[in-house]
């Protein structure tokens, strides 16, 4: 991997940022941080190094990929407006046995497991529309706005059945706190969170736009080493995301359909072995997104308003049916493997991974 294919970012990585240095989201400053957010997102989700072919899950409902090592790396910025220090690293931190930056330790450890420099990005895309034989006129925009952006947090309460509490802290920031089965310790992670709509603005030429929407999940630490009093008896863990659902149109049908996609990169935390955790990584991602959408089901089936996007035409409100048609897509054409189910995984690895849709 070259330099030159490697993309450069500074906001989004695992290297949680001080709090004291994220601008108030009132001020001028934070219009720069925003912009680089949207800038490193777009450069992540369309990097051309993501693995093909992908993998297939649930009928092709979701497909998975990963990025190599080395197409990413972090150059830590100044997030006051000084311009980026200069100086790369590699894109995720270092974990290292007996605590330090991840937290928690663990007893000894075999000598090959003392650093682990193998957390890698992964996606998980969905495609809504006719070219995959879902119906669009019953999954549109105004579905995916409602459920994961106007109320992200505390819908997200509702359909992750271990997220426990959020608490909300200063500027943004929150903390989630997960409740897993025993052996595994409960996790933390703390978040900056940021819902951008990015929908361009109408013009004569095109009075109805494609719209957009973006869910940033930044990690944050208290160089204070604060302590929240919720968090007791959970581990900290690491994770950094990045969403997008936006609409697209099918050159061959014309039709207006929905792409749904999520970049992500974590670490449980504690002991468990890199390795281990981003070996199930894939399945991980894909395992909880047929619950979502059931939950979607029931929670708008009967009440979403009318969808208008369809190149200006009316369109049926969202069919609970129809939507329920939608998990049992067949395989998109492009996927040259053969649909999986998600694997059987070890609870202290599924359970700590699944900390976000």
């Amino acid at each position: 991997m070259t330099e030159k294919q490697s993309v450069k970012l500074s906001y989004l990585t695992l290297f949680p940022i001080p709090l004291p240095l994220i601008p108030s989201v009132t001020s001028p400053e934070y219009s720069v941080f925003r912009d680089a957010l949207v800038n490193e997102a777009h450069q992540l989700l369309d990097h051309p190094q993501w693995s093909t072919p992908p993998r297939s899950w649930f009928n092709g409902l979701v497909e998975t990929y990963s990025l190599p090592h080395g197409s990413t790396t972090h150059v830590p910025a100044d997030l006051h407006g000084a311009g980026a220090v200069e100086g790369a690293q590699p894109a995720a931190p270092e974990k290292k046995s007996g605590g330090g930056f991840w937290g928690t330790g663990g007893g000894k450890k075999k000598e090959e497991d003392s650093v682990d420099k193998g957390i890698a990005w992964h996606m998980r895309t969905s495609v809504l529309g006719e070219s995959t034989k879902s119906v669009h006129k019953d999954v549109g925009y105004e579905v995916f706005w409602e459920a994961l952006g106007e109320r992200h947090c505390e819908q997200e309460l509702e359909y992750i059945p271990t997220l426990g509490n959020i608490v909300h802290t200063d500027n943004s920031c929150i903390l989630k706190l997960y409740n897993l089965p025993f052996p595994t310790t409960n996790r933390a992670f703390y978040i900056h969170l940021l819902v951008l709509p990015t929908t361009p603005a109408a013009t004569e030429s095109d009075p109805h736009p494609l719209r957009s929407f973006l869910v940033f999940s930044v990690p944050v630490k208290d160089p204070a080493n604060k302590a929240i009093k919720e968090e007791k008896g959970h581990v900290r863990g690491l994770y950094v995301a990045v969403e997008e659902v936006k609409e697209i149109r099918n050159e061959a049908t014309g039709d207006v359909e929905i792409v749904w996609r999520c970049a992500s990169q974590s670490s449980p935390g504690g002991s468990i072995p890199t390795r281990l955790a981003e070996s199930h990584m894939p399945s991980s991602l894909a395992s909880h997104i047929p619950a979502f959408f059931e939950w979607m089901v029931n929670k708008y089936g009967d009440s979403l308003p009318k969808n208008t996007r369809n190149g200006g035409r009316s369109t049926k409100r969202l069919s609970i049916d129809g939507l329920r048609r939608s998990l049992s897509l067949p395989r998109r054409k492009d996927s040259k493997r053969e649909d999986e189910e998600p694997t059987s995984v070890e609870a202290v690895v599924a359970q700590a991974q699944q900390v976000s849709v």
